[in-house]
């Protein structure tokens, strides 16, 4: 069964923006009758048939909607793109299957990009959305720097700066903590000790992730996989 993105869920009937659409009926090829399954990004997960298989709306006749609870701990993380928009994409795409709730990017000294392409990485995050079946679309964030980032904390939430200081405590251990997650995770060759120490001086915790140097979105990738084993 072909799922796809509805932003609003509603009985009986719910219509895909012309983007869907055209996706729905001109490369999956799905006719009026064919079974489909649609989320909303916010936890709404529907059951039903297409009515119309129109290019531009198609309707498609609602038979059952779900909603998903959200996860217990939510997890933002603060990212430096890579220099290779490939590599920057497979990490919003496995963030998104782990349930990542928000992913954003950030610019430090040493990072390789300063200009990204928000719509597409958005397009990544859905279609990773749809594939993996998660309830809940991840929330993208423009580029902003590093000093904005840091000044963006929020009540009940604990911040991480991952750093590659060898004595510095493991991200792991801070994980049975109820409160909500917020990681910043650096270019490569990491963030500078200038960098560490705004970080620590704005009440974030200076953490390791694990023993080896991780390339940026495999860093990225480790935390979303550790956070989502302790929801």
């Amino acid at each position: 069964m072909n799922t796809f993105y509805c932003e609003t869920i509603q009985q009986p009937i719910s219509f895909l923006n012309e983007e869907e659409s055209h996706h729905c009926v001109r490369v999956m090829r799905t006719n009026a009758g064919d079974a489909v399954s649609l989320i909303d990004g916010k936890g709404g997960i529907a059951i039903g048939t297409v009515a119309e298989a129109n290019k531009k709306k198609t309707s498609i006749q609602i038979e059952e909607v779900k909603t998903a609870s959200p996860p217990k701990k939510q997890l933002t993380i603060c990212f430096a793109p890579t220099k290779s928009n490939d590599r920057t994409e497979w990490f919003l795409e496995k963030a998104t299957e782990f349930g990542v709730t928000k992913i954003c990017f950030m610019q430090s000294q040493n990072s390789e990009r300063t200009k990204i392409n928000i719509d597409r990485f958005r397009r990544v995050v859905l279609s990773a959305t749809k594939q993996s079946l998660t309830p809940f679309l991840p929330e993208l964030v423009e580029m902003q720097s590093f000093s904005t980032i840091l000044k963006q904390n929020s009540e009940n939430t604990n911040c991480f700066i991952a750093t590659l200081r060898e004595n510095e405590d493991a991200f792991e251990d801070f994980l049975q903590s109820t409160h909500h997650t917020k990681v910043l995770i650096g270019p490569e060759g990491g963030f500078t000790e200038q960098e560490v120490e705004q970080a620590i001086d704005a009440n974030y915790k200076a953490i390791r992730l694990g023993n080896h140097r991780l390339r940026a979105e495999t860093a990225g990738l480790y935390v979303a996989m550790l956070n989502y084993e302790h929801q």
